[in-house]
């Protein structure tokens, strides 16, 4: 016996210390916990644009919520099968004050069944609705019921229509004469390759709409407040209502388009353009990759139509470009400098343009008078050269369908041609100026996958280098000199899909 209670005290005594060192355990862990919730408070904010708030986070509630019942939260079982409507709501709302109208045809004996286990009476009678196919309004303490339902939805899309026009329409076409020889002259004056439209978000939902709802519905909408606004049976309500929010998805995807333009100044006269075998090569040994939509990688001339490279150059803003910058350099020198990038919607044109203006004199006249002598009349027109580019891009699925129209042009000179009419000292005033212009086009419809970039190659132009050298020919002492130059333009496009599919 003594035995037994000697065991017995020694276990209880090493039960006493387990329990001791399991609460010195929890103990120690929650004062570890605490520390490190003090040490996270006090500690400063490395990010001077984030604010840390050491209050209790209560989630706002919604305007829709505040205006719910309070019975609307009120938990409770139902499980009916099979019985009368009226029967089912006058179970739920026992006990508040509520009552029930049925307008609009609407069966108050009609059969519904709901199971719904510690759930609110809130949702119960959306179970019910949508089991019977009413929907219901509560006005105070009443819950009308009708076969109809009623909503109003936003759509992402300012009001009007939106026209646009990408490429020459061929307007400007000018009527080819032939030559002195009889030959016809050859020119592309009359080739044009156009695109336009007009955007009409409004009748195009509600022909999507159309195709809904029921010979009962009825469909209005609002330009003014860019909504529209239902009422069908709920059922065709909720098809409707999944249609506007694919149709506003797609309606807010945004792209950004990035490009750069990259000149390469060749000073061998020998070579007749850029070596893009060796680019490809070496870009495809660093994982890039490199391959010729045209379906070539042969050197490109002056006289070869631009081609389109697809290179998955990395991503970020002109980061891509870095590499194929400096295989570029090994065949001339190279300038290059990124356009404003332009960010636009799905199915929206996008305008960029980089020009420079210059004024020449198109016109003069000489009016004599007897007594007020000679008065010099002088007309003016401006000459913009640069780069512009129209882009009308689609996303679909990860990639980027986009029409794309641009032009580079370059002010080459400006000739003055004497009239030769003048007398005195008003001959130097008789003379018109032309503009020499160096002009390149680019039309076409190209597919960028999100983050890739296209390398439009193949835009060629010849720049006259003049220099002086003292060499006593001339009044000042100096010998004039030209030298050609071959400049390949290349044009690197790069899509990011900011917000919308990505695939």
């Amino acid at each position: 016996m003594k035995k037994s209670l000697l065991t017995l005290a020694f276990a209880l005594t090493l039960s006493g210390c387990s329990i001791y060192e399991h609460q010195e355990e929890v103990k120690s862990e929650i004062m570890a916990d605490r520390n490190d919730a003090i040490e996270i408070r006090n500690r400063k904010n490395q990010y001077s644009n984030i604010t840390i708030s050491k209050e209790l986070y209560v989630e706002q509630l919604s305007h829709k919520d505040a205006k719910k019942p309070e019975w609307h939260f009120k938990r409770d079982s139902y499980h009916y099968r099979d019985i009368p409507l009226h029967s089912i709501l006058s179970s739920i709302f026992i006990g508040e004050n509520v009552s029930h109208k049925f307008i609009d045809g609407t069966d108050r004996k009609k059969l519904a069944s709901l199971d719904l286990e510690n759930g609110y009476k809130g949702d119960a009678l959306d179970y019910v609705a949508a089991n019977v196919g009413y929907s219901y309004t509560i006005e105070n303490s009443t819950i009308l019921w009708s076969q109809f339902e009623t909503d109003t939805f936003d759509i992402a899309m300012f009001p009007g229509e939106n026209q646009f026009g990408i490429g020459k329409t061929g307007e400007s076409t000018v009527n080819l004469s032939s030559g002195e020889d009889g030959a016809s002259i050859v020119s592309s004056a009359d080739e044009f390759s156009h695109i336009k439209g007009t955007l009409k978000v409004f009748e195009d939902i509600i022909s999507s709409l159309d195709a809904i709802k029921s010979e009962d519905g009825f469909i209005s909408y609002s330009e003014s407040y860019s909504t529209i606004t239902v009422k069908d049976y709920p059922s065709n309500v909720a098809a409707m209502r999944d249609e506007i929010e694919r149709v506003n998805e797609r309606l807010q995807r945004m792209v950004s388009i990035d490009m750069e333009v990259i000149d390469v100044v060749i000073n061998d006269e020998t070579k007749a353009g850029l070596d893009w075998t060796v680019i490809a090569e070496q870009l495809g040994s660093k994982d890039y990759i490199f391959g010729a939509a045209s379906g070539m990688l042969d050197t490109v001339s002056s006289n070869v139509a631009p081609m389109l490279i697809s290179a998955g150059i990395g991503q970020g803003r002109t980061s891509g470009t870095s590499a194929m910058v400096e295989l570029l350099k090994a065949q001339g020198g190279v300038s290059r400098r990124a356009l404003p990038r332009a960010v636009t919607l799905h199915n929206r044109v996008v305008k960029l343009r980089n020009v420079d203006t210059q004024d020449i004199v198109s016109e003069r006249s000489i009016n004599n008078t007897v007594n007020s002598g000679s008065e010099v009349g002088v007309k003016q027109k401006t000459v913009e050269t640069g780069f512009s580019m129209y882009a009308l891009p689609t996303i679909i699925n990860g990639d980027v369908v986009m029409r794309l129209t641009t032009n580079m042009s370059t002010l080459l000179g400006i000739d003055k041609k004497s009239l030769g009419a003048g007398t005195g000292e008003n001959d130097d005033a008789l003379y018109v100026e032309s503009a020499r212009i160096s002009d390149k086009d680019f039309d076409n419809t190209v597919v960028i996958p999100h983050g890739s970039s296209l390398v439009i190659a193949g835009l060629s132009s010849t720049r006259m280098h003049q220099q002086h050298n003292n060499a006593g020919y001339d009044a000042l002492g100096f010998a004039g000199g030209a030298k050609k130059k071959r400049v390949e333009t290349i044009i690197v496009i790069t899509p990011t899909i900011l917000r919308g599919s990505r695939g």
